[in-house]
């Protein structure tokens, strides 16, 4: 009973020790957790991401010409269009359309303000 009880007590503490139970195929596999290595690397990729060129990205007309248009015909009261590149801040409302540069307060129609 005393080995059960120490397998059971390294099971529950198997991640603080660095060690996962991974189960390939069917088969329960133990192997030493890279966490650390393996987070360095999603971080490194996903700060690489970034369009190739502005032209590339494919949304600016979508997004500065059809999308608030849309949203306006759906309801929507503000709609804030952020262009990381450029600062660009668009505020489109039914009643007209100004453009900002980041950082900037936004009155809000329904009262609220918010920073872009």
């Amino acid at each position: 009973m005393g080995k059960q009880e120490d397998l059971f007590r390294l099971l529950q503490n198997a991640d603080e020790t660095g060690v996962r139970l991974e189960i390939v195929g069917g088969l329960p596999l133990w192997e030493f957790s890279q966490v650390q290595r393996h987070q360095s690397a999603v971080d490194n990729i996903r700060g690489s991401i970034k369009p190739r060129t502005k032209k590339a990205t494919g949304c600016e007309a979508k997004d500065i010409e059809i999308g608030p248009r849309f949203y306006l015909s759906q309801g929507v009261k503000d709609v804030v269009v952020f262009d990381p590149h450029t600062l660009l801040v668009l505020h489109v409302r039914r009643d007209g359309v100004t453009r900002q540069i980041s950082p900037v307060t936004i009155a809000l129609e329904c009262g609220c303000q918010c920073v872009v």
